[in-house]
């Protein structure tokens, strides 16, 4: 019986390193690229509606939370684009996506309401106090 021969897995040459190591950042870039293209997709087709109480916050929704320390903070609920900051006036507005943590947690919530959100071993709490 012949033996077939490895595929041999690890480069020989250091130049076969460098050569792996930008195929990976080629193939990283491309993702994110394309990650972009989705996002841009997304604010394009993106029409916010005005605020119902009836439903609470969703998409779309500009919110101002108090933490326990009476530190206000606005958010803009968007389809993308965490960490995104705008300004609005003097005010600088933090967008967040319905898919993070604390956007998820916000959405259907009311003014007045509670929000909580665990980040590693510790649980931050937050107040509705406006949302447009």
């Amino acid at each position: 019986m012949k033996r077939r021969p490895t595929k041999r897995t690890s480069p020989k040459t250091k130049y076969d390193t460098l050569g792996l190591e930008a195929a990976y950042l080629a193939t990283g870039q491309a993702r994110r690229a394309e990650a972009i293209r989705q996002a841009l997709t997304h604010w394009r087709q993106f029409r916010p509606r005005p605020y119902d109480a009836s439903k609470g916050i969703q998409l779309g929704a500009l919110v101002c939370l108090v933490d326990s320390d009476d530190k206000q903070q606005q958010l803009f609920l968007g389809p993308d684009g965490g960490s995104m900051k705008l300004v609005s006036g003097a005010q600088l507005v933090q967008v967040i996506s319905s898919e993070a943590p604390l956007g998820r947690a916000m959405l259907g919530k009311c003014e007045g309401d509670a929000v909580s959100i665990q980040v590693a071993p510790i649980r931050q709490q937050f107040e509705v106090l406006r949302v447009q």
